[in-house]
């Protein structure tokens, strides 16, 4: 089980899942504490609809054919269905502690830059937030970890990535 959880805590930019399109939300906390409570749940198709939705990413970035962002998220996207059904099986709980700890910040990424190899088609903000997640593993007592993640701020929402 710590496997899974070690692989949505480095899943993004790039690891979840195929098809869908996200719905993003207002805050990258927001994001967070939305993908957090879909895995405990086991609400895969809630879960994916964190990530940048397909029509968005082709939006922002110009890969140049295999690779890059678009192809790693939607790879994520089939994953992250199946790890979320095997959180709830497993009786796994997470939750949201502290939310942009020092170290934290966002960066705007002009077009034409590159980022995570592709070439950006549009102006991109990107958080990158310091953040406790707590772990709780059946009866065993809760963990915090400390947790990096990445967030894409398409259009006026914010999607998870990493």
């Amino acid at each position: 089980m710590r496997t899974l959880i070690l692989s949505i805590s480095g899943l993004f930019l790039l690891t979840p899942m195929a098809c869908g399109g996200g719905s993003g939300l207002g805050s990258p906390k927001a994001a967070a504490e939305t993908l957090v409570a879909a895995m405990t749940s086991g609400d895969g198709d809630k879960a994916v609809s964190v990530l940048p939705p397909q029509e968005a990413l082709e939006a922002y970035f110009d890969c140049g054919g295999e690779g890059g962002v678009i192809e790693r998220i939607a790879k994520r996207r089939e994953r992250m269905r199946k790890e979320a059904a095997g959180m709830k099986a497993e009786k796994v709980e997470m939750s949201v502690g502290a939310f942009d700890l020092e170290g934290s910040e966002t960066k705007t990424y002009k077009i034409g830059e590159e980022f995570k190899g592709c070439k950006l088609k549009q102006d991109l903000e990107v958080h990158t937030a310091k953040l406790t997640l707590r772990v709780k593993e059946g009866d065993a007592a809760p963990k915090d970890d400390g947790e990096t993640w990445t967030f894409l701020k398409l259009g006026d929402s914010w999607f998870f990535t990493k």
